[in-house]
């Protein structure tokens, strides 16, 4: 009977423990990441009170079973239940779990520990932690080329919000899409001129090509009669012009007839193209009495109008000088003695700054400019206008016979020149008006564009726009603008196969000076994914490797642990990745509080590598396990463990009465 005292002892003693076990359980319910133990009991020793025994080798009596009373049971383990719990979204990013087997790697700074508890935040110096005691998260840091080695040692994760990333500039762009087969091959340039523009007359000028001062023809083609007299028309002498008479040849003609009255006349044509006498000892009006009229049948009013300053009084010093002819600008007219067709001056001075503006192909050039000097011909302004359009041909743009810039464009839509707007930087009404462009022949052919923003080395963007139109049969011609400016790219031509694949390019890199102190740009453009199938164009950079600076303002964390950075450029780059340990044994792992485990000796080393690889779970970002207790096997455990307790005291106060009745057999 003491033995069942015992036997109900140890009873008691295991059960308590084992609601123990039940108690802790059902605490951590809410626990994150806990993992739920359970209590085995197994017998203790048993007493024998008889051998066992085989049977008789005669076969005449059989074997004997030992007999044996138990002493009672004893707690056998306490055994961590390492099955997965529930992953609940929390919706934030450094709240992780791991979906699977391993552990968090944790560390402050001496100690190594791990844990399932994924409620991480960032500290003040930007290490990924455990908040709630400062164990730091470990993991491998990438360097600066977002390059993480997981065979390096453990260090803390850090995750700099606000670092800056440098800027880099663009070395290489690939282009991906279809140019249309169906685009007709380019045979023509644009052909457009600007209005008419007239300078003073000269000598040398015929007159049938002479204007008065509001740019109304004079009249005089060959044979218009002129009548001249210097004595108020009492003698007089009739010119006849030819289709060769100049200005300089009507000068004479009236000098002539002058000096039948005044020996020292003289007439000439001055700088403002007009026909000026000089009398210096002929006593002035009261010798000379000039007149100049039509003799054709109509009166040429125009030509009169012209000379009535000449028909009166002369000045005393004997002098006298028409109104201004002008005449159709050539390339050698000086820009500052331009006129437009209604005989207004262009207006412009030395210093003036003229602006040269328009599009060629469907892109605005970028803005020429030229300087007006004293001696800046007509002929400068066209040779800006052929730079500002990087027009190569040899036609070009010239002045015309009749004083407009024409513009002789390149051959191919894509070298269209439209949208011609010259001015001045300070705005000339004038000269814009002037310099008005009528196109007489368009540019054809097969033309597409597209664009993409690169960057140079201090981050800048540029708008680069790349222009294609079909130069022959499976040849594209290309060209790169750049904020409206050609730039260098060579041959510039893209051959495809007649089956419409990609055959090869010319023209090398792209390369310009961004101009604001930031080495200069040389992109490789890669053509290789590029196609020519009868269809729509979808010809577009899909790629350039660039980007301005930008600062560090978000992250994220894959399933294999790695963080990636997001930054204010849009652009992203690998900050690290989180290590994730495996044991063998995890049941052999020690808790040491505060959702932390250490290894043991039965737990095995350490395996720590990156998440979902080599039997690892995966990291799950924005959410945190749950507890792995069931609630309803908790309650079934405790009714169990309590029947158990119950029954066990049930042994002791039997016992006890056994023990009470056999004292009292002495009475």
């Amino acid at each position: 009977m003491m033995r069942s005292l015992f036997a109900g002892v140890s009873g008691l003693r295991t059960h308590q423990i084992r609601m123990d076990v039940i108690g802790n359980n059902i605490a951590n319910v809410n626990t994150t990441a806990f993992k739920s133990g359970r209590a085995l009991f197994h017998d203790m020793l048993a007493q024998t009170l008889r051998g066992g025994a085989s049977a008789s080798q005669d076969g005449s009596q059989g074997g004997i079973n030992p007999m044996q009373v138990g002493l009672g049971t004893a707690l056998a383990t306490v055994d961590t239940m390492h099955s997965q719990g529930n992953l609940q979204t929390t919706g934030r990013i450094t709240d992780l779990a791991i979906q699977g087997e391993g552990f968090f790697v944790l560390s402050d700074g001496t100690s190594q520990v791990y844990s399932r508890d994924g409620a991480f935040g960032l500290g003040d110096d930007g290490d990924l932690a455990n908040p709630a005691n400062g164990y730091k998260v470990q993991g491998w840091q990438a360097d600066n080329n977002g390059v993480v080695d997981t065979s390096g040692a453990l260090e803390a994760l850090n995750i700099p919000i606000g670092l800056r990333m440098e800027a880099k500039e663009t070395t290489q762009m690939t282009l991906r899409g279809n140019l249309d087969a169906a685009a007709a091959v380019g045979t023509q340039g644009t052909v457009t001129t600007s209005m008419n523009l007239l300078t003073y007359g000269a000598g040398t000028d015929l007159l049938s090509v002479l204007f008065n001062s509001s740019g109304t023809d004079l009249g005089l083609d060959a044979g218009s009669a002129i009548v001249i007299s210097g004595d108020g028309g009492a003698t007089s002498t009739t010119f006849t012009t030819v289709a060769g008479t100049t200005l300089a040849d009507l000068a004479t003609a009236i000098q002539t007839e002058l000096r039948n009255t005044s020996a020292t006349a003289t007439v000439t044509v001055d700088s403002s193209g007009r026909l000026a006498v000089s009398n210096p000892t002929g006593g002035g009006a009261a010798l000379l009495d000039i007149q100049i009229q039509s003799g054709d049948p109509t009166p040429n009013t125009y030509l009169e109008g012209l000379v009535a300053d000449l028909q009166g009084a002369m000045a005393l010093d004997g002098s006298a000088t028409s109104g201004t002819t002008l005449t159709y600008a050539t390339g050698t007219d000086y820009l500052t003695n331009l006129f437009n067709v209604d005989g207004t001056s262009l207006g412009l001075s030395v210093s003036d700054v003229i602006t040269v503006d328009g599009k060629k192909g469907t892109v605005a050039v970028a803005q020429g400019s030229l300087t007006v000097a004293a001696d800046t011909a007509l002929s400068d302004l066209a040779a800006a206008v052929e730079s500002t359009f990087s027009i190569t041909n040899t036609t070009g743009v010239v002045v015309n016979a009749t004083g407009g810039v024409t513009i002789n464009g390149d051959t191919g839509a894509g070298y269209g020149v439209t949208d011609v707007a010259i001015n001045t930087s300070t705005g000339n009404n004038i000269l814009k008006t002037a310099m008005t462009y009528t196109q007489t022949q368009a540019a054809n052919g097969g033309l597409y564009t597209t664009s993409v923003q690169v960057y140079d080395s201090l981050g800048e963007g540029h708008a680069v726009t790349l222009v294609f139109d079909k130069y022959a049969a499976n040849v594209w011609r290309w060209q790169a603008i750049e904020s409206g400016g050609e730039v260098g790219v060579g041959t510039k031509t893209v051959t495809f196969a007649s089956s419409g694949a990609y055959l090869s390019e010319g023209g090398g890199a792209i390369s310009f000076d961004p101009g604001n102190g930031a080495l200069g740009i040389s992109i490789d453009p890669i053509f290789t994914g590029m196609t020519q199938y009868a269809g729509d164009y979808t010809v577009s950079v899909a790629t350039q490797d660039g980007f301005e600076q930008g600062e560090l303002n978000g992250f994220a964390i894959s399933a294999d642990g790695t963080v990636t950075g997001s930054y204010t450029n849009g652009m992203t780059r690998t900050l690290g990745r989180i290590a994730v340990a495996k044991f063998n044994n995890p049941s052999g792992m020690v808790r040491v509080g505060e959702n932390l485990f250490a290894s043991s000796a039965n737990s095995g080393l350490a395996q720590i590598g990156s998440a979902d690889s080599g039997g690892r779970g995966s990291i799950n970002s924005g959410t945190l396990e749950m507890s792995n207790v069931d609630l309803a096997q908790e309650f079934t455990d405790m009714i169990i463990t309590q029947r158990g307790f119950q029954t066990n005291a049930r042994i002791i106060t039997t016992a006890d009465e056994m023990l009470q009745e056999l004292v009292n057999l002495k009475r």
